[in-house]
């Protein structure tokens, strides 16, 4: 059984959120990025569902440029701010990246990443940080 989840195009064109139009559509996004915030589980669902939306019809990976812009979109208000009062965790991951990584995302990448934000918001410390962890070698 399909799941959809409250941004899918059978639930919006077929009138479930009452925007069959694109002015409604348009309306509807910025309710949409405020459920990011508010349901942790949506976030967790739209995030993993980014990855396979934003590849290329055939391609496994995402370019960096690509992933950089969507987490940009992501982790960056009004949905989930990926920043604690000491630090600005989204702009130091596209600085180290854009430096130094100039590979594509794959599907780990971009899930690890997305847990490691989790984590990182949750704990700026990283108390929770172990050298024994399986963390991909650019987070590492």
């Amino acid at each position: 059984m399909r799941q959809y989840t409250p941004f899918s195009p059978w639930l919006i064109g077929s009138g479930f959120v009452s925007a069959d139009t694109i002015s409604k559509q348009q309306a509807y996004i910025p309710a949409l990025r405020r459920y990011l915030v508010a349901i942790p589980d949506f976030f967790q669902k739209t995030y993993k569902q980014t990855f396979l939306l934003a590849r290329q019809p055939g391609q496994k990976v995402l370019p960096l440029e690509v992933a950089i812009e969507y987490w940009r979109t992501l982790f960056s208000p009004p949905s989930i701010s990926w920043s604690t009062p000491t630090t600005p965790w989204l702009d130091w991951w596209v600085e180290y990246l854009e430096k130094g990584w100039k590979k594509s995302v794959s599907k780990d990448m971009w899930d690890q990443t997305g847990l490691f934000a989790k984590k990182s918001l949750e704990d700026e410390t990283m108390g929770w940080w172990s050298e024994e962890g399986s963390w991909p070698g650019v987070i590492d």
